[in-house]
């Protein structure tokens, strides 16, 4: 599958604002437990490690709602477009890919989200400004979240995953239980339709 005009992702400051929704039909996500057999998701440990290299960036979301209380996270960077970005691509990507309904993969990435005192939400945004799903894979468990809509959160549990339809706004967190909020974000053009 190839990209157009309408697809191609951009570095530039995302203008719109974001609101959560009132709440997201049953049919834009899927809260999927277990993700991966057991042996599978042992591996994932090392994402928590120090064997990954994970880079600095001073906030969360780079739309207008960016603030400087967005605080701060690390990413590793696993694929972009049509171009692994590491070495760990195959490794922790592949697993997670053959499990979904994946016709084009335009970005993976780990996330690690340090530990605050209080709970804080980042700012609501959209991943990339096309028709695309997420695939949010969730490393450990901690009391941080994800918020789809202003009364539906999907918690943070080691092997969950959060598949949800790529035009709703949603946010992530920080979490206060955890030295580490660690999850994968895997973003990708479907092979069967967008949700409807």
């Amino acid at each position: 599958m190839q990209l157009n005009e309408e697809t191609q992702m951009t570095n530039d400051v995302d203008e719109r604002e974001y609101t959560l929704l009132e709440s997201v039909a049953e049919s834009k996500y899927a809260v999927i437990d277990n993700f991966l057999l057991e042996e599978e998701f042992e591996d994932y440990a090392h994402l928590l490690g120090s064997e990954i290299p994970m880079f600095y960036n001073d906030a969360v979301v780079s739309n207008k709602l960016r603030t400087t209380e967005d605080y701060y996270y690390h990413v590793h960077l696993l694929y972009v477009l049509d171009q692994p970005m590491s070495e760990y691509y195959q490794r922790f990507c592949y697993p997670l890919m053959s499990k979904v309904d994946m016709g084009l993969v335009t970005r993976a990435k780990v996330n690690w989200f340090p530990r605050t005192d209080t709970l804080y939400e980042h700012g609501v945004h959209i991943d990339l400004n096309y028709k695309h799903r997420n695939l949010l894979f969730y490393i450990n468990d901690n009391d941080g979240y994800t918020r789809i809509s202003k009364t539906q959160v999907v918690e943070s549990k080691a092997n969950r995953a959060l598949i949800l339809d790529g035009d709703v706004p949603h946010n992530s967190t920080t979490s206060t239980n955890t030295n580490l909020r660690c999850n994968m974000n895997i973003n990708y053009i479907p092979l069967t339709p967008i949700f409807e």
